[in-house]
């Protein structure tokens, strides 16, 4: 599984935010004229490492995950 696909399953599972923003999580950047509240995430780099392990294949990932709202105090 690529490191966006996790990172949106993530989100799109998680009760708390999917009360908030319903469906509306994007990669990248949202789609102009979008309805706040919304959450965009960004996969900044991935670095994939092999091991010798059997089952040992280990990323370093670094995502930044921005969530907008029309109050900040509920962003």
């Amino acid at each position: 599984m690529t490191v966006g696909k996790a990172i949106y399953n993530i989100l799109i599972n998680d009760s708390d935010i999917l009360s908030e923003v319903s469906t509306r999580i994007f990669p990248e950047i949202a789609p102009q004229g979008e309805v706040q509240p919304y959450v965009v995430y960004s996969v900044v780099s991935n670095s994939p490492t092999d091991t010798k392990e059997e089952n040992g294949n280990v990323d370093q990932a670094s995502i930044e995950v921005y969530c907008f709202h029309n109050k900040y105090s509920d962003a």
